[in-house]
């Protein structure tokens, strides 16, 4: 599944995010600091939502991965 999410509040205009059968498989930031949104791309790849929402993110990002769900 693949969903684009515009945050509020946050650098980054665009989120978009790939999941398949509960796990990460891709994010893009569009938008923001590279360092920061490369950081939590990488972070977050490959692992289950579950997880990935427990990890130190803002409650955008977080809000991002529980709509894949």
């Amino acid at each position: 599944m693949k969903i684009s999410y515009k945050p509020k509040g946050v650098c980054s205009r665009m989120i978009h995010v790939e999941v398949e059968d509960g796990v990460v498989k891709s994010v893009e930031f569009i938008g923001g600091c590279s360092g920061n949104t490369q950081g939590v791309s990488r972070l977050a790849e490959g692992r289950p939502v579950e997880e990935v929402v427990e990890l130190p993110l803002t409650d955008e990002e977080k809000a991002t991965f529980h709509a894949c769900c």
